[in-house]
């Protein structure tokens, strides 16, 4: 099942921090974006999805704005 949050990427990682965002895992999440910017530290989609969570809008639906 395509994740909801992330298109597919070729960073593993990264794609595991999608699925577990899916999940409403945020910690997990957290910690492989993290890992994937390990990989590669200008991933400009891990860095966003970490300040995502970091914010408290990761879990939210696209398109609406976090008070």
């Amino acid at each position: 099942m395509p994740s909801l949050f992330c298109a597919k990427s070729i960073y593993p990682a990264y794609d595991l921090g999608c699925i577990y965002l899916d999940l409403k895992r945020p910690d997990e999440a957290l910690a492989a974006f993290e890992l994937a910017l390990s990989f590669d530290p200008n991933f400009t989609e891990a860095q966003e999805k970490i300040h995502n969570i970091k914010h408290g809008e990761a879990l939210m639906p696209s398109g609406i704005q976090h008070p």
